[in-house]
């Protein structure tokens, strides 16, 4: 299940298994979900795929921004921001 996956992520991730939590990120990011997408921006950003990470941010900043989630959208465009700056970045949903 969606929620068994994402648990199973936010563990993972926790415990710094982050090329183990990626799979487990990518397909629940097949649900357009802005807080989804900012975890996986930001696991991205951490195991250096920073292009990745940009790309997957700018997406859920624009839904965050459709949805009306205003704080969310500016976190991410900081963690953007960042990325495009010096390649770092996070953001925590």
């Amino acid at each position: 299940s969606r929620d068994y996956r994402y648990n199973l992520a936010r563990v993972l991730i926790a415990q710094n298994r982050l090329s183990e939590a990626i799979p487990n990120l990518e397909e629940l990011s097949k649900v357009p979900d802005p807080t989804m997408l900012a975890t996986l921006a930001s696991v991205y950003a951490r195991v250096g795929r920073v292009a990745d990470a940009i790309e997957v941010a700018k997406h859920a900043r624009d839904l965050a921004a459709q949805q009306g989630d205003r704080e969310l959208a500016g976190r991410l465009e900081r963690m953007i921001a960042g990325l495009e700056r010096d390649g770092s970045g996070s953001v925590h949903p």
